[in-house]
């Protein structure tokens, strides 16, 4: 009950926030191009392909949103994981081959005053993340006692909010049609709400297969690191 309050809060405020600011904001005699079409590079490392559109309210503020999808490798059956950095199946399933992910994300991005080929900005974005794979095999490193392997269905749903700080350097002008880089890093707070379907685990010299799948379900509250560059593609 406490996590769809959260949920619901940040949702309103973001949906209010927008609509004020588009009430207060008057016409823009900024020069900078209104609209913009943004490709996540660093995302393409993951198999993501993420896109984004920003629209340009006024000199200091603007609204974007954001899709993107992930191209699982469906040739990929299993993964191994895990060894004293990284022990944790659900943190590292997003960088599983097989693994799909479906993304989407709206905020609010307010603009410092900066020169025409620099622009630092704030922005405050509301984002959803499905992550999900099909009856794969985990295998997870460690000593004797730790080390397991795992035959299962994993869905994941993240709901977050994060804060990103950035700057935006145009590259190249072609006419109306600008090209920028937009780096950006920042801190985000997320819920994540795991159900796992196992139908087979072994440990050690324990080897269990489930009759009937076992469903497993987890639900956890988490800060977030977030960094990356897009390219833009700017124009009136």
């Amino acid at each position: 009950m406490k996590i769809i309050l959260l949920r619901n809060i940040c949702l309103l405020m973001l949906v209010s926030g927008c609509w004020s600011m588009q009430q207060a904001c008057a016409q823009s005699d900024s020069t900078r191009p209104k609209n913009i079409v943004g490709l996540h590079l660093t995302q393409l490392l993951v198999r993501e392909v993420q896109v984004s559109y920003e629209r340009y309210l006024s000199p200091h503020y603007s609204l974007e949103g954001m899709v993107g999808i992930r191209i699982p490798n469906d040739d990929a059956n299993s993964a191994t994981i895990g060894g004293m950095f990284d022990p944790s199946i659900n943190q590292s399933m997003p960088f599983f081959s097989f693994a799909k992910s479906y993304y989407a994300a709206a905020g609010i991005r307010y603009y410092f005053r900066g020169r025409r080929f620099f622009q630092p900005y704030v922005t405050a974005n509301l984002f959803f993340r499905n992550n999900y794979y099909d009856n794969k095999i985990i295998d997870q490193l460690g000593d004797f006692y730790n080390a397991y392997t795992v035959r299962q269905t994993q869905n994941q749903q993240i709901w977050g909010l994060k804060m990103l700080f950035g700057f935006r350097t145009v590259n190249l002008k072609v006419g109306n049609v600008v090209l920028a880089l937009d780096t950006f890093v920042g801190l985000g707070v997320r819920n994540k709400a795991i159900e796992s379907m196992i139908f087979e685990y072994e440990r050690g010299r324990i080897n269990h297969v489930y009759p009937e799948p076992e469903i497993k379900n987890e639900n956890t509250i988490a800060p977030s690191v977030q960094f990356g560059v897009k390219l833009d593609v700017c124009w009136d």
